[in-house]
């Protein structure tokens, strides 16, 4: 379903995001797993709303980059400057997109059966 692949897509660049920070070959080889995962499932959720639509899209082509970047990684056996360089721009890039995103489930989400949960 729509939601659950924006959960699984923000757990998978989460711990893509935590892979590269320890450097760990075998952290780095299970975040690229999880991003290949997410990547499917983007590449499969249904159409819901043009708005919400590109936005995924969008979120997409951050996650077929960050699955570059680990695999860059996995093969030179390290995180360079420009590798961390690279794992910020798509953070600051699927922040941004991320941040729209929710923006339109607060506005429009509703109509469509998609809610916020409210923090107990």
């Amino acid at each position: 379903d729509f939601s659950g692949t924006v959960n699984r897509s923000q757990e998978a660049f989460d711990d893509s995001l935590s892979a590269l920070r320890s450097g760990d070959k075998d952290e780095i080889a299970r975040a690229t797993q999880e991003v290949t995962n997410a990547i499917d499932q983007l590449q499969d959720m249904p159409t819901l709303a043009p708005r919400p639509d590109e936005l995924m899209a969008q979120v997409l082509v951050v996650m077929q980059d960050q699955y570059a970047l680990l695999k860059d990684v996995d093969r030179t056996g390290a995180v360079t400057l420009m590798h961390a360089r690279r794992a910020s721009e798509n953070t600051k890039r699927y922040r941004e997109l991320m941040d729209s995103f929710f923006e339109w489930v607060q506005s429009d989400g509703k109509t469509y059966g998609i809610q916020l949960r409210q923090p107990h």
